[in-house]
């Protein structure tokens, strides 16, 4: 799901996406919104009952994004991997908070905080940021030999549950949320204490678990993923808080095309609409892979 709303995109105009990424890692959340907004100039938009907008061209682009990550390795490598973000340290934060600059939200640009989540202050949050994305630590859901599952009593639950806390004290809340953890994550203590946050904070939302073996990728790892809206759009039959219906399927939306020569059908494209026990044939890793020259390679080879 692109995550725009049909109000946004019935006007045609250049939309700009302010984010912040809690836990941050070297910046996948990121690299995802850049792609898929990056693609959003050929998708085709559709009302929520699936019949085909007129042809618009957005022009959408992420206007800055605020990353916070607790690893100082992770946010080294955040930093190479996306070359106009600032490492911030909290040092530097507090120096702003105190001083008569104002506080560390920077409204636009991008950086990376060394920073535990359980020590975020409303104050720290980008209030014009619409997104907020999140990959909250999988251990106590996963079904690992060595995993306790200890749910929503395990510590490493506190960042989601700070997440929360801001989410409810903040005036400024962003429009839309994705999270992603384990399939684990479905059924436990953990979620459900999410779901009561986000309906008491005016959220709807969809869930997944899908692996990338269903869009051709050649990695195998099922994983839960919500989308989630500050509005009634995923809401069905006057009910917003639904906890019982995950889908197995790529949305329609994003494997759909759009044939205005054949009286404006829409086809679906079987090799990237797929059920949860099928498997498009993977792209070799060859694919993904950078190619190193012999010079390049020189470096990362066993002496």
């Amino acid at each position: 799901d692109r995550a725009g709303n049909e109000e946004f995109l019935a006007q045609g105009r250049d939309d700009s996406v302010g984010m912040i990424e809690f836990f941050s890692g070297i910046g996948g959340m990121r690299c995802a919104v850049e792609s898929a907004l990056s693609t959003d100039d050929e998708h085709v938009r559709y009302h929520l009952d699936r019949r085909p907008t007129q042809q618009l061209r957005r022009r959408r682009r992420l206007r800055s994004c605020a990353a916070f990550e607790i690893s100082l390795h992770a946010n080294e490598t955040y930093a190479l991997n996306f070359h106009d973000t600032f490492r911030e340290n909290s040092a530097q934060c507090k120096a702003k908070r105190t001083a008569k600059s104002g506080d560390c939200r920077s409204g636009g640009g991008f950086s990376v905080r060394t920073k535990l989540i359980e020590q975020l202050h409303p104050l720290d949050i980008d209030r014009s940021a619409e997104l907020w994305t999140l990959s909250p630590p999988c251990q106590p859901f996963t079904n690992t030999r060595l995993a306790r599952r200890r749910d929503s009593s395990d510590r490493r639950c506190d960042g989601l549950k700070a997440v929360m806390k801001l989410l409810s004290e903040i005036e400024s809340k962003p429009r839309w949320i994705l999270l992603e953890n384990v399939k684990g994550f479905v059924g436990s203590e953990m979620l459900q204490l999410w779901y009561d946050c986000l309906k008491v904070n005016g959220f709807s939302w969809e869930e997944y678990l899908l692996s990338p073996t269903q869009v051709g990728i050649p990695n195998s790892r099922t994983r839960y993923y919500m989308i989630a809206e500050r509005s009634e759009r995923f809401c069905k039959n006057g009910e917003c808080s639904r906890g019982d219906e995950i889908q197995t399927r790529v949305p329609p939306s994003e494997c759909a095309s759009f044939h205005p020569e054949q009286n404006n059908s829409v086809v679906l494209n079987a090799e990237r609409c797929t059920t949860k026990d099928e498997e498009v044939a993977a792209r070799p890793l060859t694919h993904f892979v950078h190619h190193l020259g012999p010079d390049e390679a020189a470096p990362y080879l066993l002496p």
